[in-house]
């Protein structure tokens, strides 16, 4: 009896300790990172950048096509960011993933993702309500130009 005691001892500290660890009650698949960020908001900001314009007539029979610049005041637009999941969300057709969140200096909520192409941030001020949007799409390269196709916007909502 005295060999059979310890296993036993032993396999009910396992079990204890797995129960008590266990998500159960508290699962940690229910948090949700969104939180007054899919309300309807107003946003206000700038996009500029560089986009396929006309094509330049050479003095030979070449056609270029040249990067044009633009540069565009945004005052009135209202757009939601879309809830996917407590960690992801849809602004402007592009997939954010939650990053980080600080409660202490800066109170906010960080959303980002950088993929090939694409490099964007979304932060949610809490306290104040406000988010800020910076979009970064590049879209190709005009080797005439020496300058990328690209559309820069950053927003913040009112």
């Amino acid at each position: 009896m005295k060999n059979l005691s310890l296993p036993v001892f032993l396999l009910f500290c396992t079990t204890l300790v797995f129960i008590s660890c266990s998500k159960g009650g508290n699962s940690y698949t229910n948090t949700d990172h969104t939180v007054g960020m899919t309300d309807l908001k107003t946003w206000s900001g700038i996009a500029y950048g560089y986009y396929k314009g006309d094509t330049v007539l050479q003095g030979d029979t070449a056609h270029i096509v040249w990067a044009n610049t633009f540069y565009r005041v945004i005052t009135d637009t209202s757009f939601s960011v879309q809830k996917i999941n407590g960690y992801q969300v849809n602004a402007l057709e592009t997939l954010l993933n939650y990053i980080s969140s600080d409660s202490i200096t800066t109170k906010t909520v960080l959303f980002d993702d950088t993929v090939s192409g694409i490099v964007s941030k979304l932060t949610l001020y809490y306290l104040a309500d406000t988010m800020k949007l910076e979009l970064h799409v590049w879209s190709g390269y005009n080797s005439a130009a020496n300058q990328y196709y690209q559309n820069n916007v950053i927003l913040h909502s009112n």
